[in-house]
């Protein structure tokens, strides 16, 4: 399946703005030595400036195949969907567990900075079946494009990291 089959809502309900934005780099050294270290040439998804504990859901239906402790993403949630997976990183915790389905618009956990976070946030990362893997974001592509809900351009704030 092709990635003009991909259909999202925000991964969360109310306002958040977007504060580092899909490949972006930083002027940050720490978070240059992050991406240097990943093997990436940017930011391989979209933050939102969610509060500490805000709920997230899922942009889309699916299946969990990962839930809990992942790395530099610390408490994430995968789901598995036709079109790939979705991504939501950097969570307080997860409020599912792996092989659960959840439906769009279901909670999902809650927004933290586990794992490789400098702040409260949320990472969202998607990634098409037959991606690219080396296409510098390990295969992560833009979710901008596919999300329902508008995401105003001068609400991204670039570099903050």
């Amino acid at each position: 399946m092709t990635s003009d089959k991909i259909l999202l809502r925000l991964p969360f309900n109310g306002d958040y703005p977007v504060t580092f934005a899909f490949g972006v780099t930083s002027n940050r050294e720490e978070i240059k030595k992050k991406f240097e270290e990943l093997g990436i040439v940017g930011h391989n998804g979209i933050d939102f400036g969610l509060p500490e504990g805000a709920e997230v859901v899922a942009a889309a239906g699916g299946k969990v195949i990962q839930a809990g402790e992942n790395g530099d993403f610390g408490i994430s949630v995968t789901i598995q969907h036709k079109w790939g997976t979705s991504l939501y990183a950097h969570l307080k915790e997860s409020k599912v567990s792996t092989k659960q389905k959840v439906k769009a618009d279901e909670v999902i956990g809650l927004s933290g900075q586990s794992g490789s976070a400098f702040g409260a946030h949320l990472h969202l990362g998607i990634r098409p079946i037959n991606t690219d893997l080396n296409n510098g974001y390990r295969g992560y592509i833009d979710p901008r494009p596919y999300i329902k809900s508008t995401i105003s351009i001068k609400s991204i704030r670039g570099t903050k990291g």
